[in-house]
């Protein structure tokens, strides 16, 4: 039997859309589980990057979750670099494109980040989109949006403790696994 062009341009799109699929879920629902420190050990929805980023193809447990020095990852001179190796970058938004800060935490090393909004107060999720330079394809890692409110409460936390991380896990896939979402009693879900 031969199968016309349109048929297997159709079977071929069917075949990728359900790979896509197996690696993304269809509607999942995405979070982040803080361990450590106790005082913010719930369980945060985050949301991926649009058209930029890895892949997220695997579950990071019980890493540490480091927050970026300078908060923003602007520069590409991140004093806590070091830190950032084989661990996920915790940054907040401003100062400069999603792109330029997941480029700068992968640059040191980062497995992933979790951008955060720079509203303390932000109950809402923006889109994270590419910037237009052409360099959205370079980033290897995965890179997640947070709530503010739920960014700046983790980053206090760990501040307050004198503490230089949280310990996490990353994502969560709610609609995969079975999960017991801990929700902060500050979000509204």
């Amino acid at each position: 039997m031969i199968m016309s062009a349109r048929k297997y341009t159709a079977a071929i799109f069917f075949i990728l859309l359900s790979l896509y699929l197996c690696v993304h879920g269809s509607d999942e629902q995405l979070f982040l589980q803080v361990l450590e420190p106790y005082d913010v050990r719930y369980t945060y929805e985050i949301r991926p990057a649009k058209n930029f980023g890895a892949i997220r193809s695997l579950s990071f447990k019980k890493i540490r979750l480091v927050p970026s020095d300078a908060a923003d990852a602007c520069s590409q001179v991140i004093k806590n670099g070091a830190k950032i190796k084989n661990e996920v970058a915790l940054i907040m938004r401003g100062g400069c494109s999603f792109v330029t800060k997941a480029l700068n935490a992968e640059m040191y090393g980062a497995v992933a980040a979790v951008i955060y909004d720079n509203e303390k107060e932000a109950s809402t999720f923006i889109d994270m989109i590419g910037d237009g330079t052409q360099r959205e394809d370079l980033v290897g890692i995965p890179v997640y949006f947070m709530r503010g409110r739920d960014g700046y409460k983790i980053s206090r936390a760990i501040a307050k403790h004198r503490l230089e991380t949280a310990l996490v896990n990353v994502p969560i896939n709610h609609t995969n696994n079975v999960v017991v979402l801990n929700q902060p009693p500050w979000d509204p879900w």
